[in-house]
């Protein structure tokens, strides 16, 4: 068993039994297959907790790895911007769709960050037309800054916008179909078995309206997203059907 994985699903757990008003209450068991059962007076429900992941465009690195690249950009130029007797700041950088970042380029990089905005007169706003007084870093496209309020933190961080994934009907159906191949080792007694498919801080997704309402095939009894941000839960319409007699995870 994967001790992290697992820790991860039972935060996630916990959250959807407090968001999801048709939970029901009964004791709750952490297993292997499917993740956690829930015991009733009306029986014992399966649950099937699924992390959402953004998938990897072709000859591009894993988001989450460059995510986490530019995390690491954003905490080194913080630093080395206060070493070098720079303010307080609260800081989004906003990095250049398709450049991807190697762990060679973090620390150069940072540093080229720092040095540039150390230069700069601030102001409410930077961009990178105005920073001309040092070398500017390729994978980053702009910078938006500003001095920090009393007693607020200084914090430098990544912009998220160009991250946002708009997930349609059918991203919802392949993460169906993929997780389906599962239920084969479930326990036959479960009355139900749920699918919870989970967006959480990495994911940056963001469910369209023709997403929820979608009628969707599942062997699943339930298919339900929770969004982690924003603590809430959106329960699909799902026709039950065999999807092994499927042939595509495209909509119909």
């Amino acid at each position: 068993m994967d001790l992290e994985k697992k820790r991860r699903e039972l935060i996630y757990f916990d959250l959807f039994r407090e968001v999801y008003d048709e939970i029901p209450q009964g004791i709750a068991c952490v297993q292997e297959r499917p993740d956690f059962v829930i015991s009733s007076a009306s029986g014992r429900i399966g649950v099937e907790v699924t992390r959402y992941f953004r998938p990897t465009p072709t000859a591009r690195r894993p988001l989450q790895e460059q995510f986490s690249l530019q995390h690491q950009m954003a905490r080194r130029a913080q630093h080395e911007f206060e070493r070098l007797g720079g303010q307080k700041l609260s800081v989004q950088i906003v990095f250049r769709t398709g450049v991807n970042i190697n762990k060679a380029d973090v620390l150069p990089s940072s540093n080229e960050l720092a040095s540039a905005l150390i230069a700069v007169d601030m102001t409410e706003t930077l961009t990178r037309i105005e920073l001309t007084k040092g070398r500017w870093p390729n994978s980053v496209l702009s910078v938006h800054a500003r001095k920090c309020l009393a007693r607020e933190p200084s914090h430098w961080r990544p912009a998220t916008a160009a991250w946002v994934r708009r997930l349609v009907p059918q991203d919802v159906q392949q993460e169906i179909v993929r997780k389906a191949s599962a239920l084969g080792g479930y326990d036959s007694e479960l009355l139900e078995v749920w699918l919870l498919i989970v967006a959480d801080g990495l994911a940056f997704v963001e469910l369209l309206d023709e997403a929820k309402t979608h009628l969707y095939r599942a062997e699943f009894d339930r298919v339900i997203f929770l969004d982690v941000f924003g603590r809430k839960c959106t329960n699909f319409n799902v026709q039950r059907i065999d999807l092994d007699a499927v042939s595509s995870p495209d909509v119909a």
